[in-house]
C-alpha cells in the first residue's frame, strides 16, 4: 500500500456529485508475464465503487506480489471503446 491519496480523493469526489470526479481513463489488462494484453479507455468515468483489501497482522492474503494491498475499483463511464 502506499500513501498516495489520488484514488481516495477521486472516489470521495464522487461520492460528493463533483462532476470534476468525471474523468477520462485508460485500464491496462496484463497477462501472466507482465505483457499487456487488452486496453479499454473509459469517457467521462468516475469511482462509483472502491475496495480496498482487509489486512491483518502476519497475513499476506490481501496482499500482492509486490507487498501492495489489492485495491478494487468500480468504474461508472459514458463511454467505452476496446484497443
Amino acid at each position: 500500500m502506499t500513501r498516495n491519496i489520488e484514488l481516495s480523493a477521486w472516489h470521495e469526489l464522487a461520492i460528493q456529485g463533483d462532476v470534476a470526479a468525471r474523468k477520462n481513463v485508460t485500464l491496462t489488462m496484463y497477462d501472466v508475464t507482465g505483457d499487456p494484453v487488452v486496453r479499454y479507455h473509459l469517457t467521462n468515468a468516475w469511482p462509483s465503487k472502491l475496495e480496498i483489501g482487509a489486512l491483518k497482522s502476519g497475513a499476506s492474503s490481501a496482499l500482492t506480489g509486490d507487498g501492495h494491498a489489492r485495491r478494487r475499483v468500480h468504474p461508472a463511464r459514458l463511454g467505452l471503446t476496446r484497443e
